[in-house]
């Protein structure tokens, strides 16, 4: 029976992973910039071109490229070099084929059943489709707490310490779940309610014809909005991680370099 691990101070934990945006608007700056300008380039010219997943893919691997750095920031101290800074390294592919995981673990099963219960459903009574509905709903709230119990996996994957896996992650996250769990809640809740406030007000100005420049400066902030997202997520986990793993964080890395 795993033992019960110190609790994570939440909301002390997301204040600083806010505060580490203000406290370094320059690794947010080196780090960032150049990553935003390939999503970017990448977002505009698949709306112009109509090339369907490219924007989207460029933006993702971008972000994750980013992430890294920024938990490198955080939890390492280091900072980009040179003015334009778009590493790739076994880090970034990793932490990109982490996500890709997770992410089909968390959605794949949900959408499996959405597909037999769209089929189930025209021909079920109105109580069967309410608990198609509600085990549908169920099966993801539980696929999403496991899931996070998995999560320290990122700042551990994106400082080097490839030794530390789910097993561990999940170890030592007994106990922290809820606490983890609703920190990852508010680093990504108020940013998705700016974007979609954004998207709201701007989006038929956006969408009129010749409104390109519009459209291209609501491209512009929703993806300074989702950089600054993923700097506080990413901050996030990395203290979490510091705090959960504690003084094992020598042996996590030493194990990295084995």
């Amino acid at each position: 029976m795993p033992t019960s691990a110190a609790k994570l101070p939440m909301a002390r934990t997301i204040a600083r992973a806010y505060g580490s945006l203000v406290e370094n608007p320059g690794l947010f700056a080196r780090a960032g910039w150049a990553w935003m300008a390939v999503a970017y380039t990448a977002q505009l010219a698949s709306a112009v071109f109509a090339v369907r997943y490219a924007g989207t893919t460029a933006h993702l691997l971008a972000l994750t490229a980013f992430a890294v750095q920024w938990h490198r920031g955080i939890m390492l101290g280091e900072r980009p070099r040179g003015l334009i800074h778009l590493r790739v390294g076994r880090e970034e592919a990793r932490y990109f084929l982490l996500g890709l995981l997770l992410t089909v673990a968390i959605l794949g099963p949900p959408y499996l059943l959405w597909r037999q219960a769209v089929a189930a459903l025209p021909h079920a009574s109105g109580l069967t489709a309410a608990l198609i509905m509600v085990g549908i709903l169920a099966v993801v709230a539980a696929i999403l707490i496991a899931v996070t119990r998995l999560t320290l996996v990122y700042p551990a994957t994106a400082i080097g310490a490839f030794a530390f896996g789910f097993e561990r992650s999940w170890r030592l996250t007994h106990g922290n779940t809820w606490r983890i769990l609703g920190g990852a809640v508010l680093a990504i809740l108020p940013w998705t309610a700016i974007s979609m406030t954004l998207d709201t007000l701007f989006k038929d100005m956006a969408a009129a014809p010749g409104a390109l420049t519009a459209t291209a400066l609501l491209l512009a902030a929703e993806i300074a909005i989702s950089f600054a997202e993923i700097a506080v997520c990413a901050a996030f986990l990395s203290y979490a991680y510091e705090f959960i793993v504690g003084g094992k964080e020598a042996e996590v890395r030493l194990d990295a370099q084995a």
